[in-house]
């Protein structure tokens, strides 16, 4: 982009062939429109519905388990390939939708514009929709209006413009079209530009449009956007590889199995059957479904917290974050300018409270009591043009006008006076606007006693200056201390004359009241926050577009020790690429335009609820709804515990299938018959793979979830301990269901059957217990923590009963009743996969590991 911060005014009339004072001809301005397009921002043209839909079904889990479904509508199991089918499709379909909310970014980003503009037109003023402005085009703006394109000022009045969203800078920035400044300058110090999508806060302008579209600094950041490539989550990474492994395994096994029943001379055909039946159930098909659901879950209990996720994976990558950037303005802070401290006479007045409410104290002297305050204070409400509004409905209050003006007129509250009340006493009969050559606002009030008070208030070491009797140095010296701390100052003085005299000649011989120091404080929570995530293992990191100053004392209050100010979109971009390269984790929440690209780069973007622009929303895949920082950590608590849960449940599901496939193979290798035929081998998979494992995804989150180190990015869902417990525990089931078969067996083959069937039923039921918790025993956990799992474990093994006891059920499973006698040994032998794990538990807990 050319460096029109460096050009004058003429220069760029003359570059743009434009007389300021005329303006482009409609036949101009209709040629260049046709040159440079419409003022809107480009998109680009998005994948088919039928492409994603078409790509979602190429992951490898997916096609086995596609494969799966053919296997069992080969097998006549038709509701079961159904099932599965229809799990295939309702991830696919989930998988599109979010693929075509992230193309939602840019179009979030055409709603910042203003509908229509004013702009000369061949010597006429006329409103035109804004997507028909072009550069050249003389634009007028005053208080309150929206910028529709980057522009060069030509003409400012005491302007000012809110960037915040843009820039992050906390306060209005003051605009100056008589500047003419350095060619490499970052946006916040581009004074005489104006930009798209920024608001005007205060005095008026006019403009040259020199940007539009794409070419302008929203366009250049939604070209960011678009170029950002969409990273998959580390739960969507860690479950493409155990899908992979998982489904090889599974196709591997059972060929072992196959093969060893062929060599044993069982019935090729029968063989192949049981070994296609145990490699369909070996692939716990539910594991997308019961994830989906488990996320869904911990989104919905998330979003009773204030935190609305837009992607359900976001729930689980939240428990991964080992890094967190957050914005500044409105994200650690209140985005309210607030006065803290007052110099008077030498001594600093602490003053507390927080945002806008008229509640504080004066620590240090009494307003009510010391004059000279008391002064201070009528002096600022005074010499002030903005106002502070109470909303009854939500019992809330804000500021009409300038902020730091509203943060005065909240002082002035703080102790009881009030700009309407004070203005009947002493009406304003005169003023000098605030003017950014002056750096001064003047006003001029007269008394009941017929005298004219001066109040001014402005830069410090200006107003010093136009004092009489003050020590010059000490309050330069006050001022500079107060600045260090991150503080906006404002100087104040007045004085009373007893004539009304010429307003030009009045900002003379004035009495010095004191220093005013503000800043936009931090939220009162946060510094809680800050302390809980450390705890938990994750660096909190504030990068802004604010000044370091500023930056450095709301980071000390927080307790943040890295901080980057005064940072431009692109450099927020690349921090972030930083602190992936080194193996982190990264979440990164703001609230602004600027935004955008790193919160779409980001493992998890979270975007403000409240203050945040539709931009940062759309790129983002968490909203805060309260706006609260300290949500983020329970939002992390959340996450950590629902990918504990996947855990748990993948658990639970390898487990159980390692002792299904144990089971058949032992079967084999001691040349037996069959223990389960397919459709029991199905029927055990689907009944007990099923409620009991989603059941798992409501598991209470463990107490000390916070008090753990983050995740490793390449840590697996599975670790070391729960390889072994799933292989000892499989080992069981497969040695129990053996010993049951051969006992039935020597009454009937159909009984043996029948206790090896339900054998597996029961024992993966009691096993469900041990997956509450990976090393506390189930007795401290509760057995009834979590009723949907012993609601679940219930209506399996009443199923699993029905199996047994209801003739046509019977006849479908070919089962036969057992006795009473057999029930209880069969329940008894069950529950020894829950003995072992309890004994491992307490041995772990006593060795420390």
């Amino acid at each position: 982009m050319k460096s029109w911060h460096s050009m004058d005014a003429a220069a760029i009339s003359k570059s743009l062939e434009v007389d300021p004072g005329i303006g482009l001809t409609e036949e101009e301005a209709s040629r260049r429109q046709k040159l440079y397009g419409l003022n809107v921002l480009k998109e680009k043209r998005g994948r088919s519905v039928l492409s994603m839909f078409a790509e979602q079904l190429t992951e490898f889990i997916v096609l086995i388990l596609i494969a799966a479904a053919v296997v069992s509508m080969f097998l006549g199991e038709t509701k079961d390939a159904l099932v599965i089918l229809a799990i295939v499709l309702m991830n696919a379909v989930i998988g599109v939708v979010q693929e075509e909310r992230a193309g939602k970014a840019i179009s979030a980003l055409k709603k910042l514009s203003a509908p229509l503009t004013l702009v000369k037109r061949a010597g006429e003023m006329r409103k035109i929709p804004n997507s028909e402005l072009v550069p050249g085009d003389i634009i007028f703006l005053e208080s309150g209006s929206s910028v529709g394109a980057d522009a060069r000022l030509i003409e400012s009045v005491n302007l000012k413009t809110s960037e915040a969203s843009l820039t992050g800078e906390s306060t209005p920035v003051d605009k100056d079209a008589s500047l003419l400044l350095e060619q490499d300058l970052p946006i916040a110090d581009m004074t005489n530009m104006i930009f798209m999508g920024t608001t005007v806060s205060y005095g008026r302008g006019e403009a040259l449009v020199v940007g539009t579209g794409m070419n302008t600094q929203i366009g250049r950041i939604a070209e960011m956007v678009q170029e950002s490539i969409e990273v998959k989550t580390p739960l969507q990474d860690r479950l493409n590889v155990f899908g992979k492994w998982l489904g090889l395994s599974a196709l591997f096994v059972c060929f072992l199995v196959f093969i060893a029943a062929i060599l044993e001379g069982g019935d090729l055909f029968d063989d192949f059957l049981t070994a296609v039946s145990l490699a369909v159930a070996a692939i716990p098909e539910g594991l997308p479904a019961v994830t989906s659901i488990s996320l869904a879950l911990g989104a919905y209990r998330m979003s009773k917290r204030g935190a609305i996720i837009r992607k359900l994976p976001a729930v689980e990558t939240l428990g991964s974050v080992s890094v967190i950037c957050s914005d500044k303005t409105g994200t650690l802070t209140q985005n309210k300018m607030t006065v803290n401290n007052i110099v008077i006479g030498g001594k600093t007045v602490k003053v507390t409270g927080n945002g806008y409410e008229p509640k504080g104290e004066f620590l240090g002297l009494d307003p009510s009591s010391d004059e000279k305050l008391k002064v201070l204070l009528q002096a600022v409400v005074l010499c002030n043009d903005s106002h502070l509004e109470h909303f009854k409905e939500t019992n809330t209050y804000g500021i009409i006008g300038d902020p730091t003006e509203g943060a005065l007129i909240v002082l002035g509250a703080k102790a009881g006076l009030k700009r309407g009340d004070l203005e009947t006493i002493y009406p304003r009969v005169n003023e000098l606007p605030f003017d950014s050559k002056r750096k001064l606002m003047t006003t001029v009030h007269k008394s009941s006693e017929g005298e004219f008070i001066v109040y001014v208030k402005g830069a410090p070491d200006i107003i010093i200056k136009l004092c009489r009797g003050a020590d010059e140095n000490a309050v330069l010296r006050e001022n500079e201390k107060l600045a260090s701390q991150g503080l906006r100052t404002l100087g104040v003085a007045y004085k009373v004359v007893k004539v009304d005299v010429d307003i030009t000649a009045v900002e003379t011989d004035l009495v010095f009241l004191g220093l005013v120091g503000m800043m936009d404080l931090p939220r009162v929570e946060v510094k809680d926050a800050v302390r809980t995530c450390k705890e938990a293992g994750i660096t909190p990191v504030m990068i802004t577009g604010d000044h370091l100053l500023t930056a450095k004392a709301v980071a000390k209050d927080l307790g943040i020790e890295n901080v980057y100010a005064r940072i431009s979109p692109e450099q927020k971009l690349d921090i972030v690429e930083e602190f992936k390269k080194k193996g982190n984790i990264v979440a990164v929440t703001g609230d602004g335009i600027n935004d955008a690209p790193a919160l779409k780069r980001a493992d998890i973007g979270i975007a403000m609820g409240i203050t945040g622009t539709d931009v940062a929303k759309e790129a983002s895949d968490m909203i805060l709804a309260d706006d609260n920082f300290a949500t983020i950590v329970e939002a992390v608590r959340e996450g950590r515990g629902i990918f504990e849960n996947i855990r748990k449940f993948v658990w639970y599901l390898l487990s159980a299938n390692v002792g299904e496939i144990l089971t058949m193979f032992f079967a084999i290798i001691m040349r037996l018959p069959l223990p389960l035929l397919p459709i029991q081998i199905l029927w055990v998979n689907l009944v007990t793979d099923g409620l009991p494992a989603l059941a798992l995804s409501a598991e209470p989150i463990e107490e000390d979830v916070m008090k753990r180190p983050p995740r490793k990015k390449d840590e697996g869902i599975i670790n070391g301990n729960i390889i072994f417990s799933m292989i000892t525990v499989g080992v069981l089931m497969g040695v129990v269901s053996i010993y049951l078969f051969l006992m039935g067996a020597n009454e009937s083959l159909a009984k043996g059957r029948t206790f090896a069937f339900s054998a597996l039923a029961l024992l993966e039921m009691y096993h469900v217990f041990n997956c509450k918790s990976e090393k506390k025993s189930l007795f401290t956990v509760g057995i009834f923590s979590n009723m949907y799992l012993v609601a679940a474990v219930a209506l399996t093994v009443l199923l699993q009963m029905a199996v047994i006891y209801v003739p046509f059920m019977q006849a479908i499973f070919n089962t036969v009743p057992l006795s009473g006698r057999e029930l209880v040994y069969l329940f008894s032998l069950s529950s020894l996969p829950l003995l072992f794990m309890e004994a491992k538990k307490l041995l772990g807990n006593i060795s420390g590991k």
